[in-house]
């Protein structure tokens, strides 16, 4: 299975471990720690942008939520 850009940046980066990432045109678009902060963070409620929660653990690794607002 093909991991896509977010996926791989997801992985390698720790920072990201454990928050909630926007995802817009395959790119990590900004994170935070919980869903509210993310919501408020991205303006234009326009832009089609995805949400996931990113497991602390990544060998635990399931998507768990995943939205497009």
């Amino acid at each position: 299975m093909k991991k896509d850009n977010w996926q791989k940046e997801m992985f390698e980066n720790p920072k990201y471990w454990g928050k909630v990432i926007a995802i817009k045109d395959d790119k990590i678009f900004d994170f935070a720690d919980n869903y509210d902060v993310l919501f408020t963070k991205v303006k234009d409620k326009s832009l089609e942008i995805s949400f996931y929660h990113v497991p602390k653990q990544l060998d635990l690794y399931r998507i768990m939520t995943f939205s497009t607002i």
